[in-house]
């Protein structure tokens, strides 16, 4: 799997409006479900929200991975956004700035971990975190995504 083909450049958010979790979460799910990606958007909203209270999906070094598993997905995708200082996420003592949003079918479990394994590898890399968050467009947002493809590889 080559993980810039599990999004599009039309669901790379180079500017998030929201200021808060509650605000960013819609704010995704909404880019997914104009998309087509998500059939149900406040089903998958309310999957997400569950999903961070059992235990948030911020990873620390400003970047936040909000997932969830639901029957309002049909295939895996995700969504990038970002935005240009941190917000709380879920709290003031957990702030996030970049956010992976992965939207996981019920049957997809094998490839949903893949692309974590991987996203997580290409986020542990500051130089990359940095050049992601220096992109001021979604293509420019796309072509270090297919870079970090180049860097480690077929996932």
């Amino acid at each position: 799997m080559v993980i810039s083909e599990l999004t599009r450049e039309s669901l790379l958010i180079p500017k998030l409006e929201g200021k808060s979790m509650e605000e960013i979460l819609p704010e995704m799910v909404g880019k997914l479900a104009a998309e087509g990606m998500v059939k149900d958007p406040d089903l998958f909203l309310e999957r997400l929200l569950e999903r961070e209270k059992l235990c948030s999906t911020n990873l620390g070094n400003g970047v936040a991975f909000p997932h969830a598993r639901s029957e309002a997905v049909s295939r895996l995708i995700f969504a990038v956004g970002k935005r240009h200082y941190s917000v709380p996420f879920p709290d003031e003592d957990n702030k996030a700035r970049l956010f992976f949003m992965i939207a996981v079918p019920h049957f997809a479990t094998g490839i949903y971990l893949q692309l974590l394994s991987g996203l997580a590898g290409f986020l542990h890399n500051k130089d990359m975190r940095q050049d992601l968050m220096a992109a001021k467009t979604s293509e420019e947002m796309f072509q270090v995504l297919r870079e970090m493809d180049k860097q480690i590889g077929k996932v």
